[in-house]
């Protein structure tokens, strides 16, 4: 399936609860020019309040999208003072684009892609309706056991 892109789509935005970096609704996340300790590789950043440094700033980058072998789905390493998380994209996206999830919801593929991480392809549901929608579609639920073998509806 062949998308048309806009300018809009293209369009980074702030990643709400993670500062120094954004994201578009094509599910590109990006790193912001900070400051970090000189010296340090990957030190703490500026946002951390440290006394004393005089840091350098790096260029913005996209950062590497990694497929999850586990979970088939796309995440990134991102870091906040000091501290190294690995987060889905589409959780990054869907918080971006459609606010706070709601308590008891989920981050939901409408198309039932884990790969396509499209806002527009992003909704929250209940984890009871996104399983529903997995089996009618008679997509592979959950992961291959050891011998390869998966569930369908």
């Amino acid at each position: 399936m062949v998308r048309r892109i806009t300018l809009d789509d293209l369009t980074m935005h702030d990643i709400p609860d993670w500062p120094g970096y954004q994201c578009n609704k094509v599910a590109q996340v990006r790193s912001l020019p900070r400051m970090t300790p000189a010296g340090m590789r990957g030190g703490k950043p500026s946002w951390c309040d440290i006394p004393g440094f005089e840091g350098w700033s790096r260029v913005p980058a996209l950062l590497k999208q990694r497929l999850n072998p586990r979970t088939g789905r796309y995440q990134v390493t991102l870091h906040h003072c000091g501290q190294r998380k690995v987060v889905a994209v589409h959780v990054l996206v869907a918080l971006t684009f459609h606010g706070e999830r709601p308590p008891g919801q989920e981050v939901c593929h409408i198309n039932e892609d884990k790969r396509d991480n499209w806002s527009r392809n992003l909704m929250y549901d209940t984890t009871e309706n996104n399983r529903k929608a997995y089996l009618t579609s008679g997509r592979p639920i959950g992961r291959p056991s050891k011998n390869g073998v998966r569930l369908t509806a």
